[in-house]
């Protein structure tokens, strides 16, 4: 790694049943970034890792959000309960991606999620690199322009957490970075959420209505092209996860 590149700082979730992942993922990705595990597994502390007594991705992201460093260029997250074969190759892949483009939000392609699309519904920038309306929040790198160190979730409103990738591509798009995702690495991701998704809507609808105005247009013009141009042939969100 030369002077010159970009720093990036490293930030795993962890709950539940993804303690032996977590520490696995820790390994493999702290000799590319400085690497903060977030743990909201209420049987497991560990000393190193940040522990938190809530099981939702709300409390995580905000606990991410107070432990960016100042210097930070680039928040990478990765839910403990997905895998990359290859992260050094992420990490190099990334690093020549974010010097070529003005980049916002980046993403490697996930195994499963909802938000999947046709390639020819999407703008083509380079070799398996294409313009999403929506990456997913599994596993993601963040230009942090686009972050501060204030909660992004009211947890009294919404403790599931939905709406975290929605909004930074927002932010993105309002101040002309890319959102990009790159179809040749994939993260391996189960079937399976674990929560309610009822609730985990409801929740989000009424966060979404406590942003000011210019997110709340861009959000929601997101969400219409992204509605527009996803494939309906999945659903991962046939199982819950609880805390």
């Amino acid at each position: 790694m030369s002077l010159n590149d970009v720093k990036i700082q490293a930030f795993i979730f962890c709950w539940r049943d993804y303690v032996s992942e977590a520490l696995k993922m820790e390994n493999l990705i702290s000799p590319l970034a400085k690497t903060t595990v977030i743990n909201s597994n209420v049987n497991f502390h560990y000393g190193k890792w940040i522990n938190i007594k809530d099981g939702y991705f709300a409390e995580q992201w905000n606990t991410l959000l107070e432990h960016i460093d100042d210097d930070t260029e680039y928040v990478f997250h990765i839910q403990a309960d997905a895998f990359c074969d290859d992260y050094e190759a992420l990490f190099r892949r990334f690093r020549k991606i974010e010097r070529e483009y003005p980049i916002g939000v980046y993403a490697p392609d996930v195994s499963f999620t909802p938000c999947k699309y046709n390639l020819y519904d999407l703008k083509k920038y380079a070799d398996n690199l294409y313009r999403v309306p929506n990456t997913d929040c599994t596993c993601w790198f963040i230009n942090t322009e686009l972050m501060d160190k204030k909660p992004l979730f009211d947890l009294s409103v919404n403790k599931t957490g939905w709406g975290a990738d929605f909004y930074y591509i927002a932010l993105a798009l309002t101040r002309e970075l890319l959102v990009m995702r790159d179809y040749s690495i994939e993260i391996h991701h189960p079937r399976n959420t674990g929560y309610d998704h009822g609730r985990a809507y409801d929740e989000y609808v009424k966060w979404l209505f406590q942003q000011d105005a210019e997110i709340f247009m861009q959000i929601n013009h997101l969400m219409k092209n992204y509605e527009l141009i996803r494939i309906r042939d999945q659903d991962p969100h046939t199982e819950g996860r609880n805390p």
